[in-house]
């Protein structure tokens, strides 16, 4: 991978021809060396913050999915075992059971 380090090295080695001597040479090395890491190092910084962002993410998911868990439970202890295993079964969403319930108040 060519990065932009290694751009401005050759540009400069261009610029100035073979008559750069060992010493100029090696110190643009290591300052395209020192350079790479630098933006190496930036790319895992973004990478730690966008991390951090879907962990958040995560756990308000979480905590949301708990908080609609909960009432599910009370309600399976107040019905007993027989709503767990319709639930298991999947005959009828959430939709199609409020659904039924709403139609059968009305009356």
């Amino acid at each position: 991978m060519t990065t932009h380090a290694d751009l401005s090295i050759f540009t400069k080695i261009l610029q100035f021809g073979w008559r750069m001597n060992e010493s100029t040479l090696a110190h643009e090395l290591v300052r395209a060396r020192l350079a790479e890491v630098a933006e190496l190092k930036n790319a895992l910084q973004q990478m730690h913050a966008n991390l951090e962002k879907m962990l958040r993410a995560q756990m308000e998911l979480q905590t949301l999915l708990e908080d609609r868990e909960e009432p599910g439970y009370e309600l399976v202890e107040v019905l007993g075992d027989d709503g767990i295993g319709i639930a298991r079964e999947g005959a009828f969403s959430f939709g199609v059971l409020l659904e039924m319930v709403v139609n059968r108040l009305k009356g």
